[in-house]
């Protein structure tokens, strides 16, 4: 077994990490890591951890590896003393910053001359001629330099002197990582992931560079997600034991995305309640009779749940919530969500922290510090005002393009908690009356608006739905559509939609009493849909919405079995499974396929949402489900009086827009999550307004009875 010189760089950590143990809560990279042996059959170099190696046959190269490293750097220890307690040779780094930089140092591996050697000029002319040297290695391993490399040069000059020196490094890395010898390739992806804070998502498909985000460059500079970065993480994970990957990547970003998201929740502290509270309870007694008006307002007055009828507001100094918000209260609304919110500051802690820890660029930071001063301004201003108004709108646009631009996969992050606030914001400084719930399963609506609705002096609330996120599909997260039937015109359909299969009295996620002779309801529900829609006329025949029926009835039956026979905590897991592999079930899954083809599907929930959510995968629940959400819509005209918010980044811009909803399905987003979970109740049909956007990707996606056949 041949341990080539390399190895001694393990000896002289493992040694050096020995004596800063003692260090109270030390922890450090552990250079057993690097055990290399050689494979016999093809004489290929491998890393693996001390312990596995360790626990490995004992014929195999591993194990000996592992055992010459013991007995090597036991000798080395005895000769050091290193393994004595106390004594005047025995030494320690003077703290831990010390420590931290010996070991870099010792994990750095190769000599000047192997960084000279690996080293490449980041001009276009240098990466290609670097390029074609790995050519002469390998055509294919050229082809993938030249892939990740396309985004080096353009990055390397938009950098600071410090980000050059740091890309400068990581590329010396890559380039090893390219051209060395296996010793050298190991070398290098150690480097790059022990010390350089290299990493990879949890699908193994993309590779960060974590370290420059702190000189405002890019983690995804070798491509997102691309075969290419594929590729190289392949080739990371050939030399390099798993462990080393544990914990990079996906898992060290999602814990820097959690504390932004925590830190962005829009918090506010002054509240009054429309009912006076005893204990966990509300009473019938009026605590504040001001906010009569406001939740008798429709069809705000259709909600008649307590806990929803409460507002954030600031409190006169007679102890009485100051309502209504706008006109002579608009600067009292806008400096209680400037002072009390104290979410920007939270954010700015965390991306400060973050910032300093390498692991967010500095100019996010700088974003949310300079929006922070313009709000600041913005209370010396004359409120209400269209400059006042005008000017936090701008402050808003501006701070979510500058943290879309400084790290487009945090930036969501915060948005989405900002983007309410935005709007409510600007609508304070323009006078708007205005509110934010207190309770955060509000439904429908992240915000009212009053307004007078242009006939007479008479007002209508409008429920302002807010959502963030990628332009042309889903903004945010859908609202259940259980919520929603709540401010249905009609009161008899308030309670038609249940949250998952197995519900109490929505077996089907759907009323049970609706559903006891299903053929006649899908009947009189698609007779009363026609009024608006009138391309569901002939949508079944009668044989069809019989053989429909029979489905339901034998699939709510099989689940309501299942049920009673199973009572324990883990039933909902069991139901799930039960439902996705149970013959009985999978069979009236194809006999309601047949009936309920894909063009029939899109006629009735629209064509983007029968192509990718009502397909392969339809149930009877989510099927009869669907037809009441449906049934919803287009007998509420759209949910009129909530309208849609949407905010997103298009062409590096913040672009807001705010749209009424309509009843054409070819707009509405509809999902089914129609199981329940340990850590979630389902949700039933998911619902969300986008417009013509999605009406277009219904039209480019095509649907066609072929398209999806029952499997």
């Amino acid at each position: 077994m041949k341990i080539d010189i390399s190895n001694l760089i393990g000896d002289l950590v493992e040694a050096t990490v020995r004596s800063l143990k003692e260090k109270e809560n030390y922890t450090g990279v552990d250079p057993k890591a690097r055990v290399r042996y050689t494979t016999p059959q093809t004489g290929e170099k491998r890393v693996t951890t001390y312990e596995k190696a360790k626990n490995s046959d004992k014929e195999s190269p591993q194990y000996q590896a592992a055992l010459d490293l013991e007995k090597r750097t036991k000798a080395a220890a005895d000769a050091t003393g290193s393994g004595r307690s106390g004594g005047e040779d025995e030494r320690a780094p003077d703290d831990e910053g010390d420590a931290d930089a010996g070991i870099k140092a010792l994990g750095q591996t190769g000599s000047e001359e192997d960084v000279e050697k690996f080293k490449v000029d980041l001009t276009p002319e240098g990466l290609e001629s670097r390029a074609e040297e790995i050519d002469e290695i390998s055509k294919e391993e050229g082809k993938l330099y030249r892939n990740l490399t396309k985004k080096v040069a353009a990055q390397y000059e938009n950098l600071d002197d410090e980000g050059k020196k740091e890309l400068e490094k990581l590329m010396t890395l890559i380039d090893k990582a390219f051209m060395g010898d296996e010793d050298a390739r190991a070398d290098a992806f150690f480097d790059l992931f022990v010390n350089n804070g290299a990493g990879i998502s949890e699908n193994g498909k993309k590779f960060y560079l974590d370290s420059l985000t702190k000189f405002g460059g890019n983690r995804k500079l070798l491509g997102d997600g691309t075969k290419s970065t594929e590729a190289l993480v392949n080739l990371a994970k050939d030399y390099l034991d798993p462990s080393l990957l544990e914990g990079t990547g996906d898992k060290k970003t999602k814990k820097t995305k959690n504390a932004l998201t925590k830190a962005a929740k829009p918090e506010l502290v002054s509240s009054a309640t429309l009912f006076k509270k005893k204990g966990n309870k509300f009473t019938d007694e009026i605590e504040n009779p001001e906010l009569q008006k406001i939740f008798n307002t429709p069809p705000l007055d259709r909600i008649q749940n307590k806990k929803f009828q409460a507002i954030f507001c600031p409190i006169g100094e007679d102890g009485k919530p100051l309502v209504p918000s706008g006109g002579k209260n608009s600067r009292a609304y806008l400096e209680q969500s400037v002072r009390e919110n104290t979410s920007l500051d939270a954010t700015i802690e965390v991306a400060r922290k973050e910032v300093e820890a390498g692991n967010l660029n500095k100019d996010f930071l700088t974003a949310l510090e300079k929006h922070k001063e313009n709000m600041q301004a913005t209370l010396q201003m004359k409120i209400p005002s269209k400059k006042a108004s005008q000017t936090i709108s701008d402050s808003y646009a501006e701070l979510f393009t500058s943290l879309h631009q400084a790290d487009a996969d945090m930036a969501p992050s915060v948005l989405k908690q900002f983007a309410e606030m935005a709007l409510y914001d600007s609508e304070l400084a323009n006078g708007d009356q205005a509110y934010l719930p207190k309770d955060g399963s509000f439904p429908a609506g992240d915000k009212l608006v009053i307004s007078n609705a242009g006939k007479g002096s008479t007002e209508l609330v409008s429920f302002i739905s807010v959502k963030y996120g990628k332009s042309g599909d889903v903004y945010g997260c859908p609202a259940n559509a259980s919520a929603l039937q709540r401010l249905h015109p009609d009161e008899n359909k308030r309670d038609v939609l249940g949250s998952y299969i197995g519900q109490p009295g929505y077996t089907l996620a759907i009323k049970d009493e609706l559903i006891e002779d299903p053929s006649a309801y899908i009947r009189e529900n698609l007779k009363e849909q026609i009024e608006s829609d009138p391309s569901l006329k002939e949508l079944f025949s009668d044989d069809e919405i019989e053989e429909l029926g029979s489905v339901i009835t034998e699939y709510k039956n099989l689940v309501e079995q299942f049920l009673d026979k199973n009572q324990g905590d883990d039933r909902w897991t069991k139901l799930q499974k039960f439902l996705n592999k149970d013959k009985k079930i999978i069979s009236l899954n194809k006999r309601l396929k047949k009936v309920a083809t894909q063009d029939k599907m899109a006629k009735l929930v629209g064509r983007a949402n029968a192509n990718s959510r009502f397909n392969n995968t339809l149930n009877p629940a989510s099927f009869i489900s669907a037809l009441g959400a449906t049934n919803q819509i287009r007998t509420s005209d759209g949910y009129e009086g909530v309208e849609h918010n949407k905010q997103y980044i298009e062409d590096g811009k913040a672009k807001s827009s705010t749209i009424p909803g309509e009843n054409d399905m070819d707009k509405w987003y509809l999902a089914p999550r129609m199981y329940r979970t340990d850590g979630r109740n389902g949700g039933g049909i998911q619902l969300s307004f986008i417009g013509d956007e999605l009406a277009e990707k219904g039209l480019r996606l095509g649907i066609l009875p072929s398209d999806n056949p029952p499997e």
